[in-house]
């Protein structure tokens, strides 16, 4: 295990001068960073694949060396800019989701650039929502860089994206004009991962509106679709069972009981959703279901070898 510091900071104005309100050290193992990067993997009606997955895990190894702390590798650090800029950018979204996760405890972070859930808004489209402690509405704009940290001018283009937003809908849990707004980011302080969170405050107007239970749907597809290749693999843990499958030295897989409910929303090789059941009049309860189900069955466990996670997602060497 490793830890990665968290700063955060009041609004753009600390950041810039560097005057953090607090900080924290995260404990994060490989397993958990590649979990994410896999979860992140995912958009836009299609699921990752064996290849995929592989692809996601080696781009973690690719760039951190673990130790007592992520340091960055050589091939990230001196790969050709665009590459470089390219794997900042998912870092940045590595970064939200362990944040979201770790900090606030979010279980689901929704993608809201994901066409499935039918996102409405005028204007830029922030990165995430979801909810802190399962009930307190949330916003992320994710960044990152090789540098140390991210620097004001892209700070502060985020934090006008979300303090813009006055108003969230989604739709079949709520509509909210009390939430909160965060730009997170990853760096390397003194080449050592480091985190950053800047809480802008709202001065806007614009208004978002997305389906909940379909952005549900969109959520576990990746690992539905993983889980159509081949026969998957059956354990027991703390008295759940799960589904799992091999995917070179990593086994990801997923509650069977979420697996059973979720199964029917998508076609037989997991690689579409089945518009049978995902037309908006079938107006199923897809969100509140699983969080139901979510609540009684799991209970966070990470170590060098195994992250399982509020979702009943599992990913273990």
């Amino acid at each position: 295990m490793a830890f990665i510091t968290l700063y955060t900071y009041n609004n753009v104005y600390d950041y810039s001068v560097d005057h953090h309100a607090a900080a924290y050290n995260l404990v994060v193992s490989e397993i958990d960073l590649i979990q994410y990067a896999v979860s992140a993997g995912g958009f836009s009606n299609r699921h990752v694949s064996p290849a995929g997955t592989q692809f996601y895990t080696w781009l973690i190894r690719m760039a951190l060396i673990e130790g007592n702390t992520f340091t960055i590798n050589d091939d990230y650090s001196f790969a050709e800019t665009s590459i470089k800029n390219t794997l900042s950018f998912f870092m940045g979204m590595v970064a939200a989701k362990a944040i979201a996760e770790r900090l606030y405890h979010i279980p689901y972070l929704f993608h809201l650039k994901d066409p499935q859930i039918e996102f409405q808004t005028q204007g830029r489209i922030p990165d995430f929502f979801g909810l802190a402690n399962g009930v307190e509405p949330t916003l992320l704009e994710a960044k990152g860089t090789t540098m140390r940290k991210p620097s004001n001018t892209v700070i502060q283009s985020a934090k006008d994206q979300l303090a813009d937003i006055v108003e969230i809908e989604a739709v079949g849990l709520g509509v909210y004009h009390d939430f909160y707004r965060h730009v997170v980011a990853s760096g390397f302080y003194d080449n050592t991962l480091t985190y950053y969170d800047i809480d802008p405050q709202p001065e806007g107007s614009r208004k978002i509106l997305f389906n909940i239970d379909k952005a549900m749907v969109s959520y576990y597809q990746h690992i539905i679709g993983l889980l159509s290749y081949g026969t998957p693999k059956r354990m027991s843990y703390n008295n759940e069972q799960y589904l799992y499958t091999e995917i070179g030295d990593i086994k990801i897989g997923l509650s069977a009981s979420i697996y059973s409910y979720m199964q029917r929303f998508y076609l037989p090789d997991g690689g579409f959703l089945n518009q049978d059941f995902y037309a908006e009049e079938i107006n199923i309860p897809i969100y509140k279901d699983i969080v139901s189900m979510s609540r009684e069955l799991f209970t966070v466990e990470k170590n060098e070898k195994m992250s399982l996670h509020q979702d009943g997602i599992i990913c273990f060497l």
